[in-house]
């Protein structure tokens, strides 16, 4: 019996990568795509020079997310197939940096597995995962990078004259891999500045930089000089293009601390007044103190100048610092940004966790996070009561709803959600219903563009107007009331319905802010009925097209 549970003590974390890996390609199957990803067709569907220059002359990200999405979809050839590539990254490098602080041998027994189960399935990294943005990569990337920066898993050399302190300095492969690691990083997503900064305390904690070791501070920089030149030709569009749109990507610290508390800790896939997000939240504080007590004990008995130091003390402090320059910056208004965190805390967690001394205490916090998991996936595979509304739409219900309508009879839909049109062309696709939606953005992947008659019929016979949360078009809402009121009175409405009830809608009004105000009971309410004489659909596509934001922002509805 002994025997079969060290077994199954050693296969559990292996068990929690696989069911990770299994309702990623489950959930990459069912879930829709959301704002960011269907206005980033607008390069990624190009070729990769034209991408390139374009994204480096006009768009608010670097290019290599573009570039990245166009090689999956080009191998894939469909959105949805296209999801395995960012899931192979992410879950490959999660692997791997699983099994390298496993090697640690810092964690014992029933903590290995909580490890491994919570930074498999940690719900940000669940809901995040697929995404075909930069955030599946990125994080794969990054957690390379801290495992070959670090060291992580690395035997002490054996000879008996061995230096401690340069037995686990990486080998400069190791160094190499690194610093091309966060090169790539950089071309993805320049949230790789703060994160090397946070990387370089944990190089720092974990070796020992001094200022009488010249020598060891070179050869432990290196990663990062291989990175700043490989990244030298991007700097200048950097600078003179991208960094001139940053004030949209950030937020006074009050609100990123509401966000990114709830977000990185326990996921977006809770809203942060779920109970079990708030117990969750609330039972990580004790143990966040047995961490602190821990450190304070460690730093007081061996000093955090002097390395090496153990792998927690540097994840620690790669945590602390990027969490506090997310803090700091306002970059962390999007805790998706910040999925790596994910791992980080489960390493943490479960450290903390085995110092807990009453086995019914470790008991009811396995049951916690049972149940944190649990509810979490459930709500992404359910697409209810997450914390981006996109997620929760049901946008086949305006399919059956249009389907039982039309009746097979071409027909137009009108809806400030580009993501609503990008799912009514999918079915389009996939069924004989003669189907265009307009919307804020062309689609750019279905070739569709109504304000200039391209991919539209020369004839169709219903209209659909479908309205709703308004979201980000806050200050644009009484150009998108115009927009909306134009082809309301441009079409003989006969049927109408709400669709997509929000079950959170009261509590959310309850929050404070403008845009929680407004929140409606149900996401669509659908308008329907044949066009009026003189119904014109270029014209009144150009005046949702009006609402677009420039290019590379993409047309989101507030539902961050």
């Amino acid at each position: 019996l002994a025997s079969a549970a060290r077994r199954a003590r050693s296969a559990a974390p292996w068990i929690a990568l696989a069911a990770g890996v299994a309702f990623a390609v489950a959930f990459a199957a069912t879930r829709n795509l959301y704002d960011d990803e269907v206005a980033s067709f607008r390069l990624a569907t190009q070729g990769y020079a034209e991408l390139w220059r374009e994204a480096n002359a006009h768009d608010v990200h670097p290019p290599g997310q573009y570039a990245l999405g166009r090689l999956f979809l080009g191998l894939a050839g469909s959105p949805r197939r296209a999801m395995l590539g960012p899931i192979a990254l992410l879950y490959g490098s999660l692997a791997l940096f699983v099994a390298a602080l496993l090697r640690e041998g810092e964690l014992r027994g029933g903590a290995r597995a909580l490890f491994a189960a919570v930074a498999v399935l940690h719900p940000q990294v669940a809901m995040w995962g697929t995404s075909l943005r930069w955030q599946p990569a990125w994080t794969a990337l990054a957690l390379v990078s801290l495992v070959l920066a670090l060291g992580l898993g690395r035997r002490r050399a054996a000879h008996p004259h061995a230096n401690d302190d340069d037995a686990l300095v990486p080998t400069l492969p190791a160094q190499v891999g690194a610093g091309l690691a966060l090169a790539g990083m950089l071309y993805l997503n320049y949230l790789t500045i703060p994160f090397a900064v946070a990387l370089a305390v944990g190089v720092a904690l974990r070796f020992g930089i001094a200022p009488a070791r010249p020598r060891r501070v070179a050869r432990l920089a290196l990663p990062f000089a291989i990175a700043a030149f490989a990244f030298a030709p991007q700097l200048s569009p950097m600078w003179h293009v991208h960094m001139q749109a940053t004030q949209a990507q950030v937020a006074n610290r009050l609100m990123v601390l509401l966000k990114l508390v709830p977000g990185a800790v326990v996921g977006e896939p809770l809203l942060p007044f779920h109970p079990l997000a708030v117990l969750f939240a609330v039972a990580t504080l004790p143990l966040l103190a047995l961490l602190a007590s821990a450190l304070v004990r460690h730093a007081r008995a061996r000093g955090l100048a002097s390395g090496p130091q153990p792998a927690w003390v540097a994840i620690a402090g790669v945590y602390a610092a990027l969490f506090a320059l997310a803090l700091a910056t306002g970059l962390g208004r999007k805790p998706r940004s910040f999925v790596v965190l994910g791992p980080l805390f489960a390493y943490l967690f479960a450290f903390a966790w085995q110092r807990v001394r009453r086995g019914a205490l470790r008991g009811a916090v396995v049951a916690l996070v049972a149940a944190w998991i649990a509810t979490s996936l459930a709500h992404l595979w359910l697409r209810v009561g997450t914390s981006k509304t996109g997620f929760n739409d049901h946008y086949e219900e305006v399919v059956a709803f249009a389907r039982s309508t039309a009746r097979g009879r071409p027909a137009v839909f009108f809806t400030h959600d580009p993501a609503l049109a990008f799912a009514l062309h999918e079915h389009a696709r996939a069924s004989d219903d003669p189907w265009v939606a307009c919307s804020v953005a062309p689609d750019w992947y279905h070739g569709v563009d109504c304000a200039a008659a391209r991919g539209v019929p020369p004839r169709f016979e219903r209209v659909f107007l479908v309205t709703g949360y308004v979201g980000s078009f806050l200050a644009q809402r009484a150009q998108l009331a115009a927009a909306i009121d134009a082809v309301g009175h441009s079409i003989d409405v006969e049927r109408r319905g709400e669709l997509g009830r929000d079950r959170d809608a009261a509590m959310k009004r309850r929050l404070p802010g403008a845009l929680a105000k407004l929140t409606p009971d149900y996401r669509f309410t659908v308008f329907e009925g044949p066009p009026r004489p003189g119904f014109a659909l270029e014209r009144r596509a150009a005046d949702y097209q009006a609402l677009a934001p420039p290019p590379g922002a993409a047309p989101v509805r507030g539902d961050e």
